[in-house]
């Protein structure tokens, strides 16, 4: 089989299709009165439980379990738990993180995919299916529930982040980790690896998510000046 190519014919497929669904998504779940919105939270809820359930009993089945990439430490596990709180119940805070952390993440993660299986491989499968899902929630979010990202929430997001990095990177430096790829780069081509050496890899990081979350933040922050501006 061959191996997985990036921006290759079903890379650039795989992206088409969670393209696709997010835009039914949208416009399916407009259309849906305030019951049809609930179910197809769940619906997506379930779909992300199922990616995790799978993932993880695959980890686990193998003769000898790694540990260091066997538990749920690595950024998109964490915004997975986010998008299901979300999917799940009405927390805009929790649906404000999920935004900036899973948009910047998991977008970096479809474009940049750090995997091997190519298609019809099932790990080819499952990494779209998690990465795919948690875009698909993060538009339920933001085009069916209406979340509209407030002032001041890209910091909250970037604080969050950093908190995020001191306690998994606590713990990669204890056991020789690498979760969150904060002592070693992904074993795929990334943008990680124009960052140089630690620490300066690590400031580079935290750049690009500083960045990352502002431009996320920019289309609200010029909608509210245009509302209040038109007030």
């Amino acid at each position: 089989m061959e191996s997985f190519r990036a921006f290759g014919t079903t890379h650039l497929a795989a992206l088409g299709m969670i393209a696709v669904i997010g835009v039914a998504t949208t416009r399916v779940g407009r259309r849906l009165g305030e019951r049809g919105k609930i179910l197809m939270g769940r619906v997506l809820a379930g779909m992300l439980v199922a990616y995790a359930v799978v993932a993880y009993t695959r980890k686990f089945a193998l003769p000898e379990v790694r540990w260091g990439d066997s538990l749920p430490l690595h950024l998109c596990d964490w915004v997975l738990v986010l998008c299901v709180i979300g999917l799940l119940c009405e927390g805009r805070r929790v649906r404000e993180l999920a935004y900036f952390w899973g948009l910047a993440g998991s977008m970096h993660g479809l474009v940049t995919p750090d995997l091997r299986a190519n298609f019809p491989a099932w790990g080819f499968f499952q990494f779209f299916w998690g990465h795919g899902g948690v875009v698909l929630a993060v538009v339920f979010f933001l085009g069916v529930c209406g979340l509209r990202p407030t002032r001041g929430s890209a910091w909250k997001a970037f604080v969050c982040l950093n908190v995020y990095a001191a306690v998994v990177g606590t713990l990669d430096a204890a056991f020789g980790w690498n979760y969150g790829y904060l002592c070693h780069t992904p074993a795929q081509p990334s943008l990680l690896d124009h960052l140089g050496p630690m620490p300066w890899r690590l400031l580079g990081m935290e750049a690009i998510a500083l960045a990352s979350f502002a431009l996320l933040a920019l289309p609200w922050r010029e909608a509210t000046l245009r509302t209040s501006r038109s007030g």
